[in-house]
């Protein structure tokens, strides 16, 4: 056994000895993975992920953009023309040769969940020498601390904690990944098991190499945050032009893509602020808008007020465009359920919640709903992101999307979004109606 293998494995038997009570169970059932990887096991207790290696692949032939799904077990929402994000992830950790750079708003898997294969991947990438970066937000850590702590044994995984709050005012609430600075991968997943298997999200797997190469700058310019370096000035605006305007095959048709992140003021380019653009496309739509969110509020968490895109979306309403808006249940609690009955009330607005029931396993908490950002404008245009819609998103917290033009791109979103409009879950809001706050957590 190599030095470095004997002395990860020193530390993560270390940390599991320091593990508490209460989480241990899942704590030793992740070490027990990892040590797997360190000794050079390909045993894997969590399910069975049919994937092909990265590197086996003729990269000449994969799509510059594929959309990648998560859906809820045991509803019928699941769309077979899209891959699931577990197998996506795993099969982009297994291919990464030199670096794998995460950034995430929190990190946490279970036994037996589909998380335990992507760990497992992401130690066994560590195991090949490929350098292994990861920052996680400082407020969820608590209680969230097992998964970061057993990558961070590891001598080639790096963990920052980053309190972005202290310095932007919000969270570090985008989750991507950039592999080998060529992949990267955006989406409503969170790092998160139940993202995998208990939540609707979407994502993107990138291959452009502009829209990678702005992550990863994005990436490092947290890193050097997270690590307790001075705020520094934006990059002149025009660095990452290339990062708009790009022109690929999506399908049988051909697409422009854009990158879109946010906060304003934190960004690599300026020019790259995804809320402009946003509006931009709600005010160009001519016959239907259709978004797909956890919530939507015009009320910030300091209680001011944010109706930039509110007030788009009413003004497109009331020039005749048909607009759809799909939130989770969630959405059901006092602070945005009056606007949502409000805005059902116009003409052209429509509302619906989607209610996803609970699991056979009881209840899950922080799960079983819709979790999708994401925006089509007309067929023609489409939005995928990881911000929610209130002014924090996009003024104080870290996201990152992209916006892409082209009918090809915009159908397969649209889909996405109709399957979950027209299921059995969604029901239009009704002003009349009572509605109680669903269960969220414990």
């Amino acid at each position: 056994m190599t030095w470095h293998r004997l002395q990860s494995r020193q530390s993560i038997l270390a940390r599991a000895h320091a593990a508490s009570v209460e989480g241990a169970s899942r704590s030793l059932r992740l070490l027990f993975l990892a040590l797997l990887s360190v000794l050079g096991s390909s045993a894997c207790s969590g399910p069975t992920i049919k994937h092909d290696p990265g590197p086996a692949q003729n990269v000449a032939i994969l799509p510059m953009l594929e959309l990648v799904e998560s859906w809820p077990l045991e509803t019928s929402l699941d769309d077979p023309a899209f891959r699931d994000a577990a197998q996506v992830w795993v099969q982009s950790f297994d291919g990464a040769q030199e670096s794998i750079e995460l950034s995430e708003f929190y990190a946490i898997s279970a036994p037996g969940s589909a998380m335990e294969p992507v760990v497992e991947s992401l130690l066994a990438a560590a195991e090949r020498d490929v350098k292994v970066r990861l920052i996680v937000d400082t407020k969820l850590l608590k209680g969230n601390e097992a998964l970061p702590e057993l990558l961070d044994a590891h001598p080639n995984i790096e963990v920052r904690y980053y309190d972005l709050g202290a310095l932007m005012g919000g969270v570090q609430h985008s989750k991507y990944f950039v592999v080998d600075g060529k992949l990267a991968f955006l989406g409503s997943q969170n790092f998160d098991y139940r993202s995998l298997e208990h939540v609707r999200e979407l994502g993107v797997l990138i291959r452009l190499a502009a829209v990678v190469k702005v992550l990863r700058a994005t990436f490092e310019y947290d890193w050097a945050l997270a690590g307790g370096a001075e705020v520094p000035a934006a990059l002149s605006s025009g660095d990452y032009a290339d990062a708009c305007g790009i022109t690929t095959d999506y399908g049988i048709g051909e697409v422009e893509v854009c990158a879109a992140l946010s906060p304003k003021g934190f960004l690599v380019d300026e020019a790259l602020w995804d809320l402009p653009k946003l509006i931009e496309m709600i005010a160009q739509a001519q016959t239907r808008i259709s978004v797909q969110l956890l919530d939507f509020s015009a009320i910030n968490y300091d209680k001011s007020r944010f109706d930039e895109l509110e007030s788009a979306l009413l003004a497109a309403a009331q020039r005749g465009v048909q607009v759809q808006l799909m939130v989770g249940d969630w959405a059901k609690r006092p602070k945005t359920l009056t606007q949502m009955i409000e805005l059902q009330k116009v003409q052209n607005f429509t509302v619906k919640f989607v209610t996803i029931p609970q699991h056979s396993s009881g209840f899950i908490p922080h799960a079983r709903v819709i979790h999708a950002k994401t925006m089509v404008v007309d067929g023609k245009t489409a939005w995928v992101g990881t911000s929610n819609w209130s002014g924090d998103y996009f003024y104080k917290s870290r996201n990152v999307g992209i916006i892409v033009e082209g009918e090809t791109f915009a159908a397969d979103v649209q889909r996405f979004f109709d399957t979950a409009w027209n299921s059995e879950y969604a029901e239009v809001v009704d002003p009349q109606a009572q509605y109680e706050a669903p269960r969220i957590k414990e």
